[in-house]
């Protein structure tokens, strides 16, 4: 059944209409009168069909007769009452019989903001009522809009983050022939470390949109797990805290899931641990099978949950330890990603502390993936690598053998060393720092690959990759943002860009994509 996600469009998204169904059409001309002389505007239906088709252009309340909705339309409509977004809760009034029973009250009361109005009536506390749920709607889109203000902020925010971040990561590829092997290490880690705070704000972003996305496949638990606990066992010991690991057994422990998004939470849990866990502390991590079941769980010796927090611990923003003594504060995002992560592949995450100075564990639960005799032993944990012919993957100096690439980039501090690298691997590297800049290049000079910012002060980038496309520009074509919604994937695709890179942008993917100029043995990441 096709039914909109969100009830209505962006262009009716503050309707405050009526959509009015009355027992008698001859109620409506009198309706019409008492309400407009209210300045309340009224949508008057027919049917209840009508008031669905009606629904998709807005609404600020449903005024309807209890006998209009004895319909095979109610179930339809209880669906879309259903499906609204968070922030909306559309208020229905359904007009009853007195001291009649109510047979659609039952199944109305499971769409939530419902209320029943005896006969008889008067119009003008009906009047009242309507204006209520009138107030009640605009205190909805009131929230929405204070919601989606925050998305754009957090979006602004990460964008904002990752030139700086993306500087820092050219200059310390530019340090690796560089002596002093343990600053370098301190740049890159602390790099890491901002890269995923930005990642995390931006997830929260997508989370209260709707639009997390994932890529699931079969993947082995306790691999991943291992994976996970091994690029947290420095961290935890620069710390002073021990890490270890116990699965059940060898054999893999299947779910279906999105390996990247998992990863991301059980490593959000671990840096939660490690975080609240005090110097010669212990985390645990361990793995096993239970019925249908993969769960891991995460024990620490840490400072404990008070029992007041553990209802919302994993509330957006919500922080149990408020401690500025501590090595890290947080966000109050981890938590939060990590629930909803979890949810998403149905299953299931709990937290559980004695008090403060009691430790705590987290233990996630994921339904199991039976293995069948046709996959294999090696049929899932290697599911989210990349497959890649080791005879057909070039060596960085294949890559860059004779190639001529262009970076249109505005900040000075990114282009500069970003393209100081790419000479540095053997590739010819010319620059430009606008859009029409780069416009000039490419009609002038012939060039295998663009490496194009969408951000550019004078052009966006898209309107940059059509003229270059008209142009008659045939090469590699590849967008470097900030913003990596699905959205700016599709308009990347419209304007002929070839694939989009996320800031920063390592190395690795760049390369990875540039070797579809010479091989073709992979698509080019996204």
């Amino acid at each position: 059944m096709d039914m909109p996600s969100t009830m209505m469009t962006d262009e009716q998204e503050e309707s405050l209409r009526v959509l009015f169904l009355p027992e008698n059409p001859h109620d409506v001309t009198t309706a019409e009168k008492i309400f407009g002389d209210a300045d309340i505007d009224l949508a008057p239906c027919s049917s209840l069909t009508e008031v669905l088709c009606k629904l998709d252009q807005g609404a600020g309340v449903i005024l309807a007769t209890e006998e209009q909705l004895l319909d095979e339309e109610l179930d339809r409509l209880v669906e879309r009452l259903e499906a609204q977004p968070a922030w909306s809760d559309l208020p229905l009034l359904v007009i009853t019989r007195s001291g009649k029973p109510y047979p659609v009250s039952q199944r109305l009361a499971e769409a939530g903001n419902v209320s029943f109005i005896e006969r008889p009536i008067h119009f003008k506390p009906l009047v009242s009522i309507v204006r209520a749920a009138l107030r009640d709607r605009q205190r909805q889109y009131a929230i929405r809009r204070s919601l989606a203000n925050r998305d754009r902020f957090l979006a602004m925010l990460g964008h904002e983050l990752r030139n700086p971040l993306a500087a820092i990561i050219f200059g310390v590829d530019q340090l690796e022939t560089d002596a002093d092997g343990s600053a370098r290490e301190i740049i890159r880690r602390q790099s890491a470390n901002l890269e995923r705070i930005v990642d995390d704000l931006l997830d929260v972003s997508r989370i209260s949109r709707g639009a997390l996305s994932f890529d699931k496949e079969r993947v082995d638990l306790a691999q991943l797990t291992r994976e996970t606990v091994s690029a947290f066992e420095n961290i935890a010991a620069d710390e002073g805290v021990e890490m270890t690991l116990e699965v059940e057994d060898d054999a893999p422990h299947w779910v279906y899931g999105d390996a990247v998004r998992l990863e991301q939470m059980f490593g959000n849990l671990l840096k939660n641990a490690v975080r609240y866990t005090p110097e010669h502390g212990r985390v645990d991590v361990s793995v096993s099978r239970e019925a249908d079941e993969v769960v891991v769980r995460v024990t620490d010796n840490g400072i404990g949950i008070p029992e007041e927090m553990l209802q919302n611990i994993f509330e957006l923003f919500s922080q149990a330890h408020v401690d500025f003594s501590r090595r890290e504060g947080g966000l109050g995002l981890g938590l939060s990603l990590a629930h909803s992560i979890v949810e998403s592949h149905g299953g299931d995450i709990v937290a559980r502390s004695d008090g403060k100075g009691e430790g705590s564990v987290f233990e996630v639960r994921l339904p199991a993936e039976e293995t069948t005799a046709s996959q294999g032993p090696e049929g899932g944990s290697e599911a989210h690598e990349p497959e890649r012919p080791d005879d057909q993957a070039p060596s960085k100096d294949e890559r860059a053998e004779g190639l001529r690439l262009l970076v249109v980039e505005d900040v000075d501090d990114v282009r500069e060393p970003f393209c100081e690298m790419l000479r540095l691997r053997g590739y010819e590297a010319d620059e430009a720092a606008t859009g029409q800049a780069g416009i000039d290049a490419a009609h002038e000079h012939s060039y295998d690959v663009v490496l194009l910012d969408i951000g550019l002060p004078d052009l966006d980038g898209f309107e940059v990759a059509q003229t270059m496309r008209a142009d008659g520009y045939e090469g590699l074509l590849v967008a470097l943002t900030g913003y990596s919604s699905e959205e700016d994937r599709q308009r990347a695709d419209a304007a002929g860009f070839d694939t989009l890179l996320t800031k920063p942008v390592s190395f690795h993917k760049l390369e990875e994509a540039i070797a579809t100029v010479q091989t073709g043995w992979s698509s080019p990441p996204s």
